[in-house]
């Protein structure tokens, strides 16, 4: 439901001549013991977890160091990406290598304590449904051109 038409968005946006796209996969789970998705007992970042740690939730709750550290990570990230249209203007310690544009890398980040730069997000995923439509997606036509 999300990885495919992400991809298939970017891929669009990338067509259309957009070459500064940015996206990143948030990893950070605060307590890795806790499942996130209940009934079904799965670990790891939950939906929309990236904006609650940037937003925080209205009822307090106690969070643990690394909580407040990937906090303000991820606000300079969106405050860099609001002033400048990149999350990492410029090379720095925690990023060597930048974050260079998924559109002409095929990178995304992977971010949790130490965000890494990677490759090819979700490549199975992303080969089964290339397949699927290549198979069977046919571009539609306006209705009323009598084809």
């Amino acid at each position: 439901m999300f990885v495919y038409p992400l991809i298939r968005a970017i891929n669009y946006q990338v067509e259309a001549g957009n070459e500064d796209v940015y996206y990143f996969e948030f990893s950070f789970v605060e307590d890795s013991k806790v499942p996130t998705d209940e009934p079904y007992n799965v670990h790891g970042a939950g939906h929309c977890t990236q904006s609650e740690i940037v937003f925080e939730r209205p009822e307090p709750v106690a969070h643990s160091s690394d909580y407040f550290e990937m906090k303000k990570k991820m606000t300079a990230l969106w405050i860099n990406f609001i002033k400048t249209g990149k999350p990492v203007p410029n090379p720095s310690s925690e990023f060597p290598d930048g974050w260079p544009a998924a559109s002409t890398t095929g990178s995304y980040m992977e971010m949790n304590l130490r965000p890494r730069l990677m490759k090819n997000w979700r490549s199975e995923y992303v080969s089964l449904w290339n397949d699927i439509y290549s198979r069977y997606y046919s571009t539609p036509v306006p209705a009323g051109t009598g084809v």
